[in-house]
């Protein structure tokens, strides 16, 4: 039965009906009560069976088009989800570069002040030009990146090329982070570059920065305390994001982040990443 309409199967059912009494009872038949519910009875069944088996293909085919749809939208979630983490390492990646790149106007800088007059200080000045339009640039540039970063190695190597700029850094990392997700050691990285950079610009060199990531329960914590500047410096171009760009990342991780002065003449930067769901 592949008829929608219950008025029409129920015309099919009186049809049916006519045609078995004219086919089963003779003129002179007896019609009796039992014998017209017995022809009812035979004449109903093949019509039930056939709306039932019509009712479970249809039920059927309900539950393969609900399945199809789940299937997708798992598939939606997934890329949505891939997406979402590779801008969150791509803007991570983004942050590191403009930390590299700021160490390196600030040395420049720094070696052209005291640099004679000639090729050698016009080259020094051309490379702060440089990396003051890179900085800038890059305020207006992501792109996107599939990376997987050794993000200890990457806060070692921040480490390295702040103390190499001036600054006096302690760093404290808990062996533990090797276990946290790759989202949030990768922020973590991006944080402490971005962080060391901060104290850079506005301490200058000669700042004692202290610098801890810790584990926690399949989180992180990162914290960076630094002292009171020992002598004011001429402050960098931004790269943008700053501040508010690491808040709005650690945010979008479901963590939180504080900044503000320790009350000492220092300045205390703390960002708490939580576990992510599912990982």
């Amino acid at each position: 039965m592949r008829v929608a309409s219950w008025a029409r199967t129920a015309l099919a059912y009186a049809a049916g009906c006519v045609v078995v009494a004219v086919a089963v009872f003779e003129p002179l038949s007896r019609i009796t009560t039992l014998r017209v519910l017995f022809l009812m009875t035979l004449v109903a069944m093949p019509i039930a069976v056939g709306r039932y088996f019509g009712m479970r293909r249809a039920v059927t085919a309900a539950e393969r088009l609900r399945a199809e749809e789940a299937v997708r939208l798992t598939l939606a979630r997934a890329r949505a989800d891939l997406l979402a983490e590779r801008e969150h390492i791509a803007r991570d990646v983004q942050t590191l570069v403009a930390g590299h790149v700021g160490a390196m106007v600030l040395r420049a800088g720094d070696a052209c002040d005291a640099a004679p007059d000639g090729p050698v200080g016009h080259a020094l000045t051309d490379i702060r030009e440089t990396g003051n339009q890179v900085l800038r640039d890059l305020g207006n540039l992501l792109h996107g990146a599939d990376l997987h970063l050794d993000a200890a190695e990457l806060i070692r190597a921040a480490a390295r090329r702040m103390s190499a700029a001036g600054l006096v850094v302690d760093l404290g990392l808990d062996p533990g982070m090797a276990t946290v997700s790759p989202v949030l050691r990768t922020c973590a990285a991006s944080i402490v570059q971005e962080g060391l950079t901060n104290v850079l610009k506005h301490a200058g060199p000669g700042t004692r920065v202290r610098v801890t990531v810790a584990a926690s329960g399949g989180g992180l914590s990162v914290k960076l305390h630094n002292g009171p500047a020992p002598a004011t410096s001429e402050p960098l171009p931004s790269s943008g994001h700053g501040l508010a760009g690491m808040r709005k990342r650690v945010r979008a991780l479901g963590g939180t982040l504080d900044s503000g002065p320790d009350g000492d003449g220092g300045w205390l930067l703390q960002a708490d990443l939580p576990p992510r769901g599912g990982e």
